[in-house]
């Protein structure tokens, strides 16, 4: 509104100073000029068409390239840092920044004589390459079993694969069972939103699983006796449950145990045991002098657990009690004193792993 008209009012019915039209078309306006006297006008609006509209083109790079942002439309373009316009970067339909490390988003904006469009974002997309990736797989590679071979690395990369048996493209390959057709160098190019890395590879060797030779055992009836696995097995599991690498039983049948070999490849083994009867030798003579031959009452391992031994003189005294199975009876009295020759009487209570108790009575004759 003119400054010397008071009392505005436009067409649109509207009482303010100042009106925004957004529509093509004659505005009227009518108030008081500063004599009092009615005044009127006309203004005839028309709406700006750019000549050729603004459009835009973003650019997706790998790290170290150069990039092109392109804009297209009549009058000036201007390339600004934000939506906010402060910073003009660049005028110009096309904009060429050298080797930029990381991404962004620009604002473009088109001139033409008194209108500006508004603001379009344009994106710069910088895609970091893989030089940091590298190749791995599970270890150890054995023979019939699973294994994978990855690349990882910053950005999580996958990559394009040549392996013994062809190609294959993703960030992991697997192999449900291993051959040995499938040892090797595994190469992998590595690549992350098609920027490609420096290739990397790894060799895989597949091992053949060496199971452990175990040999059937004897187990004297109501005794134990122990499975173990050989030297450089590892990790052992037993049918019965029990973990380790030796097992203590104490009945027959058939026992198996999962373990891993030497080079970490999981095995398994069977060993049968059988039950046989071992009565214990009980002997009725030592000779205590120290020539290594019946120096003592002392029980070989056999079918029970334990085995207590008693010894008593000729008048019903206990001169000795102990374990014959570990040291015995030396012909000692339980004082440390030697006894002297003579008959004496003994009583063993021979116990099997289930805990019955058998006793074995009778006479010893001490000789030195």
């Amino acid at each position: 509104m003119p400054s010397n008209v008071l009392s505005p009012l436009w067409g649109s019915g509207s009482t303010d100073p100042v009106i925004t039209v957004g529509t093509a078309g004659p505005v009227w306006l009518t108030g008081i000029d500063i004599n009092g006297c009615g005044v009127s006008d006309t203004a005839m609006v028309s709406v700006f068409a750019f000549a050729q509209p603004l459009a835009v083109t973003g650019s997706t790079i790998c790290l170290g390239q150069s990039a092109t942002l392109a804009a297209t439309g009549s009058g000036t373009i201007s390339w600004y840092d934000g939506a906010s316009l402060a910073q003009l970067l660049h005028s110009g339909a096309q904009w060429t920044i050298n080797q930029p490390l990381d991404s962004a988003v620009f604002y473009v904006v088109q001139t033409e004589g008194m209108c500006s469009s508004d603001a379009l974002p344009v994106a710069l997309n910088v895609v970091p390459t893989p030089n940091d990736a590298q190749v791995e797989a599970t270890a150890p590679v054995c023979l019939g079993a699973p294994f994978q071979v990855w690349v990882s690395g910053t950005g999580d990369p996958t990559g394009a694969w040549f392996t013994p048996n062809g190609t294959f493209n993703g960030p992991l390959l697997s192999v449900a069972a291993a051959a040995i057709g499938d040892q090797g160098v595994y190469t992998v190019v590595p690549a992350i939103g098609g920027c490609a890395g420096d290739t990397v590879s790894i060799s895989i060797m597949v091992i053949a699983p060496q199971p452990p030779m175990l040999q059937d055992e004897e187990l004297c009836d109501g005794g134990t006796v122990v499975l173990a696995l050989p030297s450089g097995y590892s990790n052992g599991v037993w049918s019965t449950g029990a973990a380790g690498n030796s097992v203590i039983v104490g009945s027959g049948g058939s026992y198996s145990v999962m373990a891993n070999d030497i080079n970490g490849c999981a095995v398994t083994a069977e060993v049968d045991v059988v039950v046989v009867d071992c009565d214990p030798h009980i002997p009725n003579v030592i000779t205590p002098n120290g020539d290594g031959s019946n120096d003592g009452f002392r029980l070989p391992p056999g079918g029970y657990v334990s085995a207590l031994l008693r010894v008593w003189n000729r008048w019903g005294q206990m001169v000795w009690e102990g374990d014959a199975t570990n040291g015995g009876f030396r012909g000692n009295h339980r004082n440390g004193e030697p006894l002297s020759e003579g008959t004496y009487y003994y009583e063993v209570l021979i116990t099997r792993a289930d805990g019955a108790v058998k006793p074995h009575t009778g006479h010893l004759s001490l000789l030195r």
